[in-house]
Formats: structure tokens, sequence, C-alpha cells
């Protein structure tokens, strides 16, 4: 099957695939030294990486993937064994399974079947493979009741399995089958043959008694046949009635090299219906390599070139080279005459009376042995098995269809050459789009190396400034206006104001004072009262004009006025309560009062006569004087008790703003710093992005050359094609 010519086309385009990977692992080598991670290299990170050492190691292996699928008893399991010459698979109707079977070449007859859960089963030799196969099958197709009724009779398997018991996991109820099974993709794989209840309990019998554990995900088959040396079966689970698959079939389809779908011809006109919607799926790519392949059991009674016109009519999607007729049973039936040794023996099998009356009527007219004898008669040949298959092969289509697909076997590795060879190309484009990025890129770092020197001498000018500021510029804000120093601005002007208020309050206090006053009708407590809410007003005024000197200066000196940062006044000053005023002022006229001897003259003389005893008058009398005194000395107390807490809470606000003023300052310090760095390594990478730009200029090259080549490579394969 395998040509020279096309032994040397493929093994050259593979040669220099070996080539161009060799030398993009060296390229990988020598930027990964100087640390650059290019990653030219095949990852399976990559899901096109993977798509292309798949692609690389299947060409190499010469593996040629046949994925198979049709309808239900379209005889799919007939045609795999009669297109293998092998009778191994069960057939008959029973569907073996919701799994992908792979049948490929091995050194034995040998069986693994993977479940679900991760337990393999194996089995070995040719019966234990077989009965295994026709096990499954009876569970699944073949399982009747006790009135001889299968019980899973169109059960779609695959989408029970994958969307049904490989999502629940057992835990289920019958609402929840009741929901599944108004799915509308249940609802359409429904047979035509089957009414919809018993279709339902079809479909609950098999959910209620699979245990999902079990479900075979995978089965692969090792035979030795020299056919399957270069081909592997892939035989699908039948598609539904609308041509639905599972989701472990629509992944294994993206991986084959050919599709063969096969439809059973029936005895009335042909439903197109499951074929046209498993096409509509195919990908674009595949179509030109999708078969289509329809069985019947003989060609007694058909008119077959009818049968082939309305077959192209009603898939016309497909191309007509694409379209195949077959008797696969007529095929199977060479095995057995092969066994024969003679033409006597085989006389004596086909004329004996226990062959089924079925199977009589099944032998195909022009291949009938009496039939062959006479034409040998008559033209003086002899008569031998061999011949007479030979006769009987041109009716079974098998050997037909065989005879086409060659041609296409032989082109079917260019079709995986060409999208082995368009994912390369892809894949080196990539590379190179990355390469051009890097080329930029660099081209920007090498810059010019003066203004990178000016830019590291700003740098570290800027620190040293930051530093300094952080240093010294900080600390002489705080000891400016926070120190425990009485010269602080805090301490000094709410100080100053203090001394200024209590003068003031002295001085009214005095009774000259009081006799000048241009508001004669207004009381002295009132003017107190009015003193001490100015006083607290003032010293308002004077907190906010301080902490605005404050932002001021840090915005001047910290931040050289870059940037500006307005702090929130949260500090709420003390004040003295009117309350507590009253209390000054009544406990000042208690603490104020005289006595004043008020005796007249006559009270003198009684008291002298009355020695002392009588005659006497005292008096209590108010001390205005005093009272004024004793006034100032309660407001001076108070207002020196609460002048600290004052000075306090303005300094709070002060801390709070060179705390933020400090982070603000720390942070610029670590971007210029950061700056000097990336300056500095700019300035280091500089002869590092130069030796990259050569390198990489070297890479872009080899690739845009590997572009050329393969290119003219797929442009070859395609003319093969």
């Amino acid at each position: 099957m395998i040509t020279k010519s096309k032994k040397e086309i493929i093994g050259a385009i593979m040669e220099n695939y070996d080539e161009f990977i060799e030398k993009a692992g060296e390229f990988n080598e020598i930027t990964n030294k100087i640390g650059l991670d290019y990653n030219l290299n095949l990852n399976n990170s990559s899901q096109l990486d993977k798509e292309i050492q798949r692609k690389a190691d299947e060409i190499r292996n010469n593996v040629f993937k046949i994925f198979v699928t049709g309808e239900a008893k379209s005889g799919k399991s007939t045609f795999i064994n009669a297109f293998l010459g092998i009778d191994l698979l069960p057939s008959g109707g029973a569907q073996c399974t919701s799994s992908i079977i792979e049948i490929k070449n091995g050194k034995e007859i040998k069986l693994i079947a993977k479940q679900i859960d991760g337990y393999k089963i194996e089995k070995f030799g040719e019966k234990a493979v077989k009965e295994f196969l026709n096990e499954k099958a009876s569970i699944l197709g073949n399982s009747k009741d006790e009135n001889n009724v299968s019980i899973y009779k169109g059960v779609p398997f695959n989408i029970v399995n994958d969307m049904f018991l490989k999502v629940f996991k057992g835990r289920y109820n019958d609402s929840d089958i009741e929901n599944f099974l108004k799915e509308e993709i249940v609802v359409k794989e429904k047979p035509s043959d089957l009414e919809q209840a018993e279709y339902n309990e079809n479909v609950k019998n098999y959910i209620k008694k699979t245990n999902w554990e079990t479900i075979i995900e995978k089965i692969t088959i090792e035979y030795p046949a020299d056919y399957l040396k270069e081909v592997t079966i892939l035989d699908s689970p039948g598609v539904g009635a609308v041509g639905g698959f599972g989701e472990v079939t629509e992944k294994t389809i993206k991986e084959v090299d050919a599709i063969i779908f096969i439809k059973s011809i029936p005895g009335g006109a042909m439903d197109s219906l499951s074929f046209k919607k498993f096409f509509e799926s195919v990908d674009d790519k595949k179509k030109d390599t999708t078969f289509l392949v329809l069985t019947f059991k003989n060609t007694q009674g058909v008119n077959v070139e009818e049968r082939q016109k309305e077959a192209y009519e009603k898939f016309n999607e497909l191309k007509r080279e694409n379209i195949f007729f077959v008797d696969s049973l007529s095929e199977l039936n060479f095995l057995n005459y092969k066994n024969f040794n003679d033409i006597d023996e085989l006389e004596d099998f086909l004329a004996e009376d226990e062959i089924k009356e079925e199977d009589k009527k099944f032998k195909n007219e022009f291949a009938s042995f009496s039939s062959f004898l006479r034409k040998n008669k008559k033209n003086n040949r002899p008569n031998n098995v061999d011949d007479f298959i030979e006769e009987m092969k041109k009716y079974s289509g098998i050997y037909e269809f065989k005879e086409k697909i060659d041609p296409f076997m032989y082109v079917a590795p260019f079709y995986k050459l060409k999208d082995f060879l368009e994912k390369l190309i892809k894949k080196s484009e990539e590379i190179r789009a990355t390469l051009e990025s890097i080329i930029k890129k660099a081209k920007e770092n090498i810059g010019n190396p003066k203004e990178l020197k000016k830019a590291i001498e700003k740098s570290i000018t800027n620190i040293k400034e930051l530093e300094d500021t952080l240093n010294n510029s900080v600390e002489n804000l705080r000891e400016k206006y926070i120190s425990t120093n009485e010269d602080s601005i805090i301490k000094k002007q709410i100080n100053e104001f203090k001394e200024n208020f209590l003068k003031n309050i002295e001085t009214k206090t005095s009774i000259e004072f009081m006799k000048s006053l241009i508001y004669p009708f207004k009381s002295f407590n009132t003017i107190i009262k009015e003193e001490i809410e100015s006083f607290f007003e003032n010293i308002e005024d004077i907190k906010t004009n301080i902490i605005e000197c404050f932002f001021i200066e840090g915005n001047g000196i910290l931040l050289k006025n870059k940037e500006m940062i307005d702090i929130k006044l949260e500090a709420i000053l003390p004040k003295i309560s009117e309350e507590e005023i009253e209390n000054m002022f009544k406990e000042a006229k208690e603490n104020s009062i005289k006595e004043v001897d008020n005796t007249s003259f006559l009270g003198e003389v009684a008291n002298i006569l009355t020695f002392g005893w009588w005659g006497r008058s005292i008096d209590k009398v108010p001390d205005i004087k005093k009272e004024k005194e004793l006034i100032y000395e309660n407001i001076k107390s108070k207002i020196s008790e609460i002048t600290p807490e004052i000075q306090r809470e303005v300094m709070d606000d002060i801390k709070n703003g060179l705390k933020k003023y400090t982070e603000v300052v720390k942070s610029n310090l670590k971007d210029a710093r950061s700056r000097l760095d990336s300056f500095s390594k700019q300035l280091e990478d500089t002869k590092k992005a130069e030796k990259a730009i050569e390198i990489t200029k070297n890479i872009d090259i080899f690739y845009a050359e590997s572009i050329k080549s393969l290119n003219e490579s797929f442009d070859d394969v395609n003319a093969i094609i």
C-alpha cells in the first residue's frame, strides 16, 4: 500500500521537521543562556503544540485512523468484519456498549476494556475476546424480558450515559429521570417504530439497571492482521435518530483521518435525516474524507442501479466517489468457503439440507455455485474454491470498496500531512509575531545611553533630596510646630494669645476702666462672657491658621509643590461652658461679701453701757472690687488649665499631617529608587538588548525561511491530493 515515492515524500518532510525541531532547540538554549525565554520548543501546555506532536507521531508511525459509525442495526460490525477479513465483532443488530472500540494491529489477539472508575478488564485469545464482546452486546442490545421482548430497544446509550448516568453518578430519583426524558435530544432520539411510552420505559430500565461506575468508556482490541499494520479502525456507538453522538465519540472524531458512515438499504424509500445531520456536524476539513457505505444483505430482487441513483440524489452533499454499496454478509461467507480444500467439499456444504431457508434465499443468483460450474464447463476451465470465491467477490462490493479506497489511502497520509504542515506554519507564524514584538521592545530598551545616564543622575539627585527631606526636613517641621520647646509655633502662638486675653480681662476688672465704658448699660458679667466666647472663636482661627501654614510649608518643603496633601481638620478644641462661667460668677460673688459697722451714736452709747452686749449694728455688703478680682482669678485658672489641652489637639492634627507627608515622601523615595534600578538595568541591558536583537533577527530569519519551505511542502502535498 505504501509506495517508495510516497515514503520518500513523507520522509523528506519529516526529516525537515526533525531538523526544524533540532534547530529550534538550539536557538532555545542560546536564548536561555542570555536570559531570554522565547519558548521555542513544542510543549504540552499549548493545544496547538500537542496537536503538532500528535500528528507528527501518527505520520511517523503511519497510523491511519478510520472512524466507523452508522445507524443502529445497519450492519456496522458486519461491515468491519468483512472489511478486515476477520470474524471478530458481534453482529446481528446488537450494540456493543456505548464506548469506542479501537481495533489495531498487535502480536496477539487481546482486548483491554476501560471503565469509568478506571478499572481495566483484559482478555486474551480470540475466544475470550469474542465472548466478552458478545456478553457486552447481550447486556445492551439483546437483553430480553420474560416474554423475550428487548427491554433496551431504542435506548440511545451514549446520550443516556453522558447526559444522565455520568452526571448523577447514582444519586438520582424518579423525578430526575422524568425530567431527563423530556429533554429535546432524548425525545428526538426515539425510533419511529417505538411508542413514546415504550421508549421511555426502556430508557428507565437501562438507567435503573446500569451501574454508572462500570460503564465502559473505551475498548482496545489488538489483532494480528496485515491490513491493520497501516490502519486503525475506531468502531463507534451508532448515531441516534438525529445523528447525535456522545461526548467521548465527539472528542474521538476530531482526531481521525477518515469517516465511514454505514447505512442499511431498506426495502422502501431511503431516509437521509440521520446521515445529513451527522454530516453537518463533521468538520469541513473531514468532509472530503467521509464515506457513505450503503449495505444490503443480497442483491436478489434489488435493482442496484436504481438504488444507486436514488442514493446519489438523496445524499448529494457527498461526492459520488465517496458513496459505496456493499453486501458485507456475503463477504463474511467467503471466510467459511476458504476452509474447504476442494470444490467437492464446498459443493457438499452448499447442498446440505441443514442450511437455513433464509440463508438459501439470500444466496446471490449470479454467484450461485451451479452457475459457476456451468460457466466453467462451457469454457473448459477447472473448478476450484479460489475461483469460486473470486467470482462471488464481484457481488459483495467490499473489494470494490477496497479498490476505490486504496488510492484514497495512498492520499490520506497527505491529508494528515497537510493538516500537520498547516499547524506547523501557524506555530511558526505565531513565533515570528512574538519575535517581531521582542525586537521592537529590545530596540526600545536600547534607547540612547546618554539619555539613560542623564536619567540615572537625575534619579540619584532626586533620591538624595528625598532622603534629606525624610531625615531632616520632616524633623525640622516637627520641631518647628509640635516640639515640647516653648518656642514651637503651636505653644508660642496659643500661649501668647492666652496671655493677651488674660491681660485684657484683668484690665476690664479695674474700676477706672468700668467708669469709662462706652456701653454703660452692659453688665460686667455680660462683658466677661463675650470676651470668653471671643477667646475661643479666635483660638479656632489660630488653629486653622497654624494648620494652613503647616500645609503650605509641608507641600513646599517636603513635596516641592509637586503634589498637594489636603488633610481634614479633625481636632475639636475644648471650651468653657456657659454653666462653668455662671458658676465662676456665683463663686466670686459669694466669696467677696464683707462686713460693714453701721452703729449709730446711740448705739455706741448703749454698747458701752452694756459692755458690748448690745447696741452695735454690723451689715454684710458685696465687695465689687474683690468680686471682679475673684472672677479674673477663676478665668485665669480655667484658661491656664484648658490651654495645654487645646495645644495637644492642634498638635494631633499636625502629627497626622506629618505622618501622611512621611508616607508620601517614603513612597516617592521608593519610586525614585525603582526608577534608578530601572534606568540602571536598562543601561546594563543595552548591550544585552543589542545582542538579543542580533540573535532574535537570526531566529526570525530561520523561521521566515522555514515558513517558506513549509509552504512549498504544503503546495507539493496539496498538488498530490
